[in-house]
């Protein structure tokens, strides 16, 4: 999060929203990275639901989001979202993590694992084998890819009216173990062009 945090409950144990930031608005576009895990998905988009309303109502709603695995999910869904007021934003955020079933995410562990066992023995004998992760996602790859929790037309759209400065994705090669960031940003003219400035982050550890 920005600026320190030393008190974050009430006395009855809630959580302050006003603890969460502190200091002036900074002077430049406000930057959101999530970190990722895949269980910490739905529960970075409860602070996020708490966190954005607070931030708007200081005028430090986020324009640049990044994320990483199930970060990645919430940089854009957040991104795709960033049109409403955060309050409706945060509540259309909360209902797409309700609605995820675990078909939707991974096939069965025994369908998978025996042919990801097989890969590796293959790989380790010297076969051209492709290596893949020991679990099935491809019914999460479909899930996003037919819009059933990410508004991407809308996401592109925000992008192109500004509304989002940028978003990015942050992913790892299985054989390389090298990071991979793909992004997309709002793209301005040599005349409307603006020094680079250094966004103020608000970062969730996952």
């Amino acid at each position: 999060m920005t600026g320190p945090v030393q008190d974050d409950h009430d006395e009855q144990g809630a959580w302050r929203s006003d603890q969460f930031i502190a200091g002036d608005p900074p002077d430049g576009p406000v930057g959101l990275v999530v970190a990722g895990a895949s269980a910490w998905g739905a529960y970075e988009a409860g602070v996020l639901s708490v966190l954005l309303p607070v931030l708007e109502e200081r005028g430090q709603r986020p324009t640049v989001l990044v994320g990483t695995r199930a970060g990645a999910i919430n940089a854009v869904l957040f991104a795709s979202l960033a049109h409403l007021p955060a309050p409706v934003a945060v509540d259309r955020a909360l209902r797409v993590w309700r609605s995820v079933r675990r078909d939707m995410v991974l096939r069965p562990a025994w369908q998978t694992l025996p042919v990801a066992a097989g890969r590796y023995l293959a790989r380790l004998a010297g076969l051209p084998v492709e290596l893949r992760g020991l679990l099935d996602t491809t019914p999460l790859h479909q899930s996003l890819a037919s819009e059933a929790l990410i508004d991407w037309p809308q996401l592109h759209e925000n992008v192109r009216g500004g509304v989002v400065r940028t978003v990015a994705v942050v992913t790892t090669e299985l054989e390389t173990n090298r990071r991979r960031c793909s992004s997309k940003a709002l793209r301005t003219s040599s005349r409307t062009r603006r020094p680079p400035t250094t966004p103020e982050r608000s970062t969730i550890r996952g």
